[in-house]
């Protein structure tokens, strides 16, 4: 049964009536003109870290649990208060120029958390089992994201959880040096709650028979690990991403409904596409196409490029991938101990168009 006693604690007396938006991306994208400067700058509050623990907690008590008619009615009142306090008191901390430490994209990751939870109590719990997961994973710039658009055109039969980088706030501060530390539990956040809304809405479609993923939790561990040597993700920061993550364990397919294909490059493969690709908080400010054409790439020059490199030993390492099992022109596939299966390509000399091509023949079929 869902908790009766469920009820949200004002932080701030709200005397204004708001209009309670319960789309998190409909609420930001109604709220993008009323979000400060300031507000843009601000990463991570702690008020924001408390909320997201409280929530969970407060999820973990109704997990595994049916929402009946009664329970739903509940549940759903519950949600509505609870959007109205969120929403209520950043619009009233506004109107009175107080700082009220939830930004408009905290509100929006808290509502997307609890929408995934309710999409998620309303599937069968035999429909994960029911689909094969595609993980295409890998680094910055072996091509990820670019086999999986042209795969996305071929009409396939495929559920898709991509990543939203464009709509990632956290992504660009998350990796600059000065806003690390504030930005990196927002960005991966982000992106956790991202796949885990794409499941929910490819399990809800019964027509979905596989789920194609661009880079998958697994592969984020590597990021994370790297800002947690790093500082910028502190210990209690990374247990509420791993709670998230075993609270929606049960709409993940299994081991054995798994293939993970990883994407590969050589180091000065990865700098040349990376530099072209042009996100300076990938490369830094000083690292240019006609330079790497000239000198090569030549580790322990530019920080920004490094950083993005190691990314990709870093995500080796999180699969268990040793050097002398990537290939160097075919596609090797294993058997990993935990019963799914993982095929390593490496695209240091293949077209991105040759990429998607080799995926479609040998993983999907």
């Amino acid at each position: 049964m869902v908790q009766t006693n469920l009820t949200p604690t004002p932080l701030v007396e709200t005397t204004t009536s708001v209009e309670i938006i319960t789309d998190s991306e409909e609420y930001l994208s109604n709220t993008q003109e009323n979000i400060s400067p300031t507000e843009t700058q601000t990463y991570k509050g702690n008020e924001f870290i408390y909320e997201v623990g409280t929530l969970l907690d407060t999820l973990k008590q109704m997990h595994g649990q049916t929402l009946g008619v009664d329970e739903y009615e509940n549940f759903n009142a519950w949600k509505q208060a609870q959007f109205s306090l969120w929403q209520g008191q950043r619009l009233v901390s506004a109107e009175r120029d107080e700082n009220y430490d939830l930004t408009a994209f905290e509100v929006a990751a808290l509502m997307n958390l609890v929408n995934i939870y309710e999409t998620s109590t309303q599937l069968p719990e035999s429909r994960a089992g029911e689909v094969r997961l595609i993980i295409i994973d890998g680094g910055s710039g072996p091509g990820k994201t670019a086999a999986i658009e042209e795969l996305k055109t071929r009409g396939l039969p495929l559920g898709d959880i991509g990543e939203d980088v464009d709509g990632n706030h956290y992504l660009a501060p998350s990796k600059e040096h000065d806003t690390a530390e504030q930005a990196a539990f927002g960005a991966q956040l982000h992106f956790r709650l991202g796949k885990l809304n794409n499941i929910t809405t490819a399990l809800t479609n019964p027509d979905t028979e596989s789920m194609l993923a661009d880079r998958f939790f697994r592969g984020d561990e590597a990021h994370i690990e790297t800002h947690r040597r790093s500082g910028n993700i502190d210990e209690h920061e990374h247990q509420l991403l791993n709670q998230i993550l075993d609270l929606f364990q049960g709409i993940i397919p299994p081991a054995e409904n798994t293939t993970c294909v990883f994407l590969y490059a050589e180091p000065a493969v990865l700098a040349k596409r990376l530099v072209k690709r042009g996100n300076r908080y990938e490369i830094g400010d000083n690292v240019t196409v006609e330079y790497l054409a000239e000198h090569g790439y030549q580790p322990g020059k530019f920080p920004e490029l490094d950083a993005q490199i190691e990314l990709q030993d870093a995500a080796l390492t999180s699969l268990g991938i040793q050097n002398n099992m990537i290939p160097i022109q075919e596609v090797k596939e294993y058997t990993q101990k935990d019963g799914s299966t993982l095929v390593i390509m490496n695209t240091s000399d293949l077209t991105m168009l040759e990429v998607a091509t080799s995926i479609h023949a040998n993983v999907i079929g």
